[in-house]
């Protein structure tokens, strides 16, 4: 049995975006624009108005439309290599392209116009919060043993 063909665990995007070879440029690397973020480094896959091209259709994925955006930013910075159903899904991760502020930039783009959730965040330090694995937890859960000692 041969096998199976090794797939890198991180994705770089210069290897995947092959179309738009260096992305970055495009983009300015200090743009926090969502919209120049998401043409320059998304639009080749996911089509210039999100209904796709090689990657899926942003207008039918819940996770733009979601109350909390954590899948939306870990796939963001992190990428998507699996195999599902058969098929090989690859989508690179942003994370050593993009910073923070950048990161919800984009995911803000995407949420309020693929999505149709206007206003949404998230901000910086929600980013920043949710790629640290530390989320925040609510003051009454946090002192839930007190209140119930009280």
């Amino acid at each position: 049995m041969p096998a199976a063909p090794s797939r890198p665990a991180r994705v770089d995007p210069d290897t995947v975006e092959g179309p738009i070879i260096g992305w970055r440029n495009l983009a300015n690397n200090a743009t926090t624009d969502g919209a120049v973020l998401y043409q320059s480094a998304c639009a080749s896959c996911h089509g210039v108005d999100g209904t796709g091209t090689a990657g899926p259709d942003l207008g039918r994925l819940r996770d733009l439309r979601s109350a909390h955006p954590n899948n939306l930013v870990h796939v963001t910075a992190g990428g998507i290599n699996l195999e599902m159903d058969g098929r090989h899904i690859l989508m690179p991760g942003f994370r050593d392209q993009m910073n923070n502020e950048q990161i919800a930039a984009l995911a803000r783009y995407a949420r309020s116009t693929f999505g149709q959730v206007p206003s949404s965040g998230p901000d910086e330090q929600e980013v920043a919060s949710i790629l640290s694995d530390k989320t925040p937890v609510s003051w009454l859960i946090k002192y839930a043993p007190v209140l119930a000692w009280g």
